[in-house]
């Protein structure tokens, strides 16, 4: 009779902690400041072949309910080495492209520039070193502490030498998909191996299965451009209770008018690309 008791009182407390807590909801309706839009500029080049796309937008409200503005009807141009400077077409929703046949060259310096409305704005960008791909193999790991069952990619290939600093993105495609997770966000430097020919280098942490198409690609990039996608990475992975507030990353991108201007966001970079495949057996 006792046990019984303590249910029906422990159910009656809980009843009428509901109701007290249901009495005390107020809507409230809070007055936050809405910061002016940013201009957001979004641009890769590289050495392939192909179109190169530049996205042009505008940031928006962080709990607003509107969708992403574009910026249409700019003219937008790539300059750098020989030849006259590249003329991007436009696409829909804010994205201009480059010739198919636009190719960057490695050791050359790009200036991306902008112009719509009056305003006019300015990139600038370096192609570094490739970092070549010898091969790529695949090992079996039965579970571990430390790994999940199943098959894993080793890369191979030589870190360039010398005294120039050399920088790195990695890029896991999956049946053709890029691996395109927070996690999957790998950026290095070679300041513990400079020179080095690298063997058996993992870079990503989950296992494959038979007859995945993995393709890994090597991007070479500037210290300006790894440091931006190095923040990024950080950024994206915030949420611990002791990680610093969100911060804006820095940008490569200048308001040519009013250098000053700190009114916008996001980067242009350029890479070397090296590509190697291989099918999970």
């Amino acid at each position: 009779m006792k046990l019984r008791y303590n249910i029906k009182l422990a159910g009656i407390l809980l009843i009428g902690a509901a109701a007290f807590l249901t009495a005390c909801e107020e809507e409230m309706d809070l007055d936050l400041p809405q910061k002016e839009s940013q201009l957001v500029v979004d641009g890769w080049i590289t050495d392939q072949a192909g179109e190169h796309a530049v996205t042009l937008s505008y940031s928006a409200p962080f709990l607003g309910d509107q969708g992403f503005t574009y910026v249409k009807g700019a003219s937008v141009t790539i300059s750098g080495g020989e030849g006259e400077p590249e003329m991007l077409q436009e696409r829909a929703d804010g994205r201009y492209v480059t010739s198919p046949q636009f190719r960057a060259e490695a050791g050359t310096t790009y200036t991306l520039n902008i112009k719509f409305d009056d305003q006019e704005y300015e990139a600038k960008t370096i192609v570094k070193r490739p970092l070549e791909i010898d091969s790529l193999t695949v090992v079996y790991h039965k579970k571990s502490v430390l790994k999940d069952e199943g098959h894993y990619v080793l890369f191979y290939g030589q870190e360039p030498a010398g005294d120039i600093a050399d920088f790195y993105r990695f890029k896991v495609f999956k049946n053709d998909t890029l691996m395109n997770r927070a996690k999957d966000l790998v950026v290095t430097d070679d300041k513990y191996v400079n020179g080095n020919y690298l063997r058996e280098v993992e870079f990503h942490g989950d296992p494959f299965k038979k007859d995945d198409r993995i393709r890994l690609e090597t991007w070479s990039l500037s210290e300006q451009a790894y440091t931006f996608l190095r923040e990024m990475n950080i950024q994206i992975n915030k949420g611990g209770m002791f990680d610093s507030p969100y911060a804006n990353i820095p940008t490569n991108v200048v308001d040519k008018k009013n250098p000053s201007n700190k009114n916008v966001r996001g980067f242009f970079g350029a890479a070397a690309v090296r590509t190697r495949s291989v099918v999970v057996k």
